[in-house]
C-alpha cells in the first residue's frame, strides 16, 4: 500500500515538473525578444508622385529627400544593413514623367523589391525599361512586359548570409467572377517559394474584403508570414499588426512618415515574433542631396509646362468660367483617378439615380451647375470637383501661385473642413457629420 502511494506521489510529482515546463516553455515563447530581430523591411508604397508635400512643416516631412535621409542613416549601419530589406509596396508613380524620379530613387537608395500597382500599370512599359537598366527587382502579377522576365516576376526570393525571404503579389485585382481563379495562381506561387523559405510577405493590392474571404479557406495562409496591403487610408496609430486568420497585417496608410518597419524574429528557420515600429522623420532633419536634385529637376520641368498654361489658366478663372476636372489631371493624374473612385465625382449621377435633377440639388451636386447655372454633364467624373474644395484656386490672385516647386511654397491656403465641407454636408442634409469629418476626409484624402 505503501509503494502505491509513493509510486502516486512520484507521478504525480513528474506531471507537475513537465507542467512547468511547458508553461515556462509558454511564457519564454510569449515574451518580447531582447535581441535584434533576424529580419527587418522597411516598407514604404502610395506616394503617387508626391515627392515633396507643400503646407505645415509636419507635412513637408513626409517629402521623399527627407525620408531618403532617414534610409540613408539607417542603412549607415553594417550590421543592420544586413538584415534590412527595403520593400517599395507600390502606388509610387502620378504621372509618366515621376517614373524616372522614382525608379531612380529607389536604386539610389538600394531597394531590394519594387512592387507593381494599378498606377504603375498604366507606364509599365517605362517601369520595366527603368528596371532593366536599373537593375531592378519588379514584383507584378500579369503585367510584366514581354522580354522583362529576368526583372519582372510575380514572386521572388532574396537570400542573405542568414535568412532567405520571399515576396509574392496578388497583383491588381482582376473581375469578381475571376477573383477565385487568380487566387490559385497566387496559391501555387506561395506553395513554390516556400520549398525554399519559411518566411513568405504576401503584398496586397485587392479590396481587402476579397482577400479575406480567399484566405480564410486557404490552404496557403499558413504559409504567410506577413501581408502588406493598401485598402487603408488611415494613419498607423500604434506599434501593433492586425491579425486576420493567423495572418499579421501591415495595413499601409496615405500618410508616408513615419515609415513603417516591421522586425521578424526566426526559430528553427520559422517566424517566432513579428513586431511593428515606426520611422519618423526628425524635424532638424536634411534632405538627401542626390534625391533632392531629381526632384528639384522633375519640378522644374513642370513648371515650365505650367508656365506656358497659367496665363490662360488666370484669365478663364477671372471669367468665372468653368473648369472640369479632366483638366487638373494634366498635373495631378494620380490624384485625378483616386478622385474619380470617390462618390464626389458621381454625384450628379445619384441626383439622375433617383431623379432629382433639380436646381436645388444641384447647387451641391454639380460645380458646373453651381458656376454655369447650366448642366451639360451628366455622367461619372462630373460633382463635387477640384475647385468644389481647392476654393483658392477660384480667386486670380491666389492661382498665380498655382504650380509653384513645393518646397519653395510659402504655406498655401489649405482646405478647412468644417468651412468648406459643411456648406453642403449641413445638419439638413448630413446630420451628425462633423462628428465623423475626420474619417470622411480619410475617404477622400489624396
Amino acid at each position: 500500500m505503501r509503494l502505491r502511494s509513493t509510486h502516486a506521489l512520484f507521478l504525480a510529482f513528474v506531471l507537475v515538473m513537465v507542467i512547468g515546463v511547458i508553461i515556462n516553455a509558454i511564457i519564454i515563447s510569449r515574451k518580447p525578444s531582447v535581441r535584434p530581430p533576424d529580419i527587418e523591411l522597411l516598407v514604404t508604397g502610395k506616394m503617387r508622385g508626391r515627392f515633396e508635400l507643400c503646407g505645415c512643416p509636419g507635412e513637408r516631412l513626409q517629402s521623399l529627400p527627407m525620408r531618403a535621409s532617414v534610409i540613408r542613416q539607417l542603412l549607415s549601419n553594417i550590421e543592420r544593413r544586413e538584415r534590412l530589406i527595403l520593400v517599395e509596396s507600390g502606388g509610387f508613380v502620378g504621372d509618366r514623367e515621376s517614373v524616372a524620379v522614382a525608379m531612380r530613387s529607389f536604386k539610389m537608395l538600394g531597394y531590394d523589391i519594387i512592387a507593381v500597382a494599378q498606377d504603375e500599370c498604366r507606364y509599365i512599359d517605362e517601369v520595366s525599361l527603368y528596371a532593366k537598366t536599373l537593375g531592378a527587382k519588379l514584383i507584378a502579377r500579369d503585367a510584366c512586359p514581354a522580354g522583362s522576365s529576368e526583372v519582372c516576376k510575380p514572386s521572388w526570393v532574396i537570400k542573405r548570409q542568414n535568412f532567405t525571404v520571399a515576396f509574392v503579389t496578388t497583383g491588381a485585382q482582376p473581375e469578381k467572377k475571376a477573383i477565385d481563379k487568380k487566387w490559385e495562381e497566387v496559391e501555387m506561387d506561395i506553395e513554390a517559394v516556400a520549398k525554399e523559405t519559411n518566411t513568405i510577405i504576401l503584398i496586397n493590392h485587392w479590396q481587402l474584403k476579397e482577400l479575406e474571404r480567399v484566405l480564410r479557406a486557404s490552404r496557403a495562409k499558413r504559409l504567410i508570414t506577413l501581408v502588406i496591403t493598401h485598402d487603408t487610408h488611415e494613419p498607423l496609430k500604434e506599434n501593433k499588426l492586425e491579425k486576420r486568420f493567423g495572418v499579421y497585417m501591415l495595413m499601409l496608410s496615405d500618410v508616408l512618415q513615419p515609415m513603417p518597419i516591421v522586425s521578424i524574429w526566426l526559430r528553427q528557420g520559422k517566424a517566432s515574433e513579428v513586431r511593428l515600429t515606426q520611422i519618423a522623420v526628425p524635424s532638424e532633419s536634411t534632405p538627401d542631396g542626390e534625391i533632392k536634385k531629381l526632384v528639384n529637376a522633375y519640378y522644374r520641368e513642370r513648371q515650365k509646362r505650367l508656365r506656358e498654361e497659367w496665363s490662360s489658366l488666370v484669365t478663364r478663372v477671372k471669367r468665372k468660367e468653368y473648369m472640369p476636372p479632366r483638366e487638373c489631371s494634366r498635373c495631378h493624374e494620380a490624384q485625378y483617378r483616386q478622385w474619380l473612385a470617390t462618390k464626389h465625382a458621381k454625384a450628379v449621377l445619384t441626383l439622375a439615380e433617383k431623379n432629382r435633377i433639380e436646381p436645388e440639388c444641384l447647387e451641391c451636386h454639380s460645380e458646373e451647375f453651381r458656376q454655369t447655372k447650366l448642366l451639360t454633364h451628366v455622367k461619372a467624373g462630373y460633382g463635387v470637383e477640384c475647385v468644389s474644395c481647392h476654393i483658392e484656386l477660384k480667386d486670380p490672385l491666389k492661382v498665380k501661385e498655382h504650380g509653384q516647386i513645393p518646397s519653395e511654397r510659402a504655406r498655401p491656403p489649405r482646405v478647412d473642413p468644417k468651412k468648406v465641407c459643411t456648406t453642403c454636408h449641413n445638419e439638413k442634409h448630413s446630420p451628425k457629420f462633423e462628428e465623423k469629418l475626420s474619417d470622411y476626409m480619410m475617404k477622400v484624402r489624396h
